[in-house]
């Protein structure tokens, strides 16, 4: 039910869905570092960490029960998805990390038409700047899945959405990665 009357575009169930996966967000995050036998990064290895739980992370990701195969189609099950959304959690978590606060979680509002709606994505300096990271890490993890990226990519996309979400002047978050 919306807060004020029915065209309003806050709801209670999106403030509270938010509420709550802001709320677990550290918790899932520090249970899949663990359940890897890695723990948080110090400043500065945000993208080694990437690099290194990533390939882990990929490879489990193409094993069973973390994806099963329907008409020769390959797609992740839920212990995958979970796998998927925490890597984008963990991304989220080390980009602003990174920003000294420049990036921050917010309810996608507008436009009604944008994919994200409704769902939570960061943020960046310029309000139009607006990366969805779990829904990116799904798309990735899918792409691991079918062989078209490699493990990589968590680190690949750190590097690039947190050069992007700063803007010109922002700290570097990674050196250039891989070729």
């Amino acid at each position: 039910r919306c807060l004020s009357d029915w065209s309003s575009d806050v709801c209670s169930s999106d403030l509270e869905s938010f509420e709550w996966m802001m709320s677990i967000r550290k918790r899932r995050i520090d249970e899949l570092l663990a359940y890897f036998e890695f723990s948080r990064p110090l400043h500065e290895k945000e993208y080694d960490l990437l690099l290194q739980i990533g390939t882990i992370v990929a490879r489990a990701i193409c094993t069973e029960p973390n994806f099963r195969e329907n008409s020769g189609v390959k797609e992740l099950t839920a212990p995958g998805l979970s796998m998927a959304v925490d890597m984008g959690l963990l991304v989220a978590d080390l980009i602003i990390d990174s920003s000294n606060g420049a990036v921050t979680w917010i309810l996608l509002k507008s436009p009604r038409s944008d994919l994200s709606y409704n769902l939570p994505v960061l943020r960046g300096r310029s309000p139009r700047m607006i990366l969805d990271p779990i829904r990116g890490s799904i798309t990735e993890s899918n792409a691991i899945l079918n062989g078209t990226k490699l493990g990589n990519v968590w680190a690949r996309t750190y590097e690039f959405w947190l050069d992007r979400l700063m803007g010109e002047g922002g700290p570097q978050g990674a050196p250039n990665g891989p070729g």
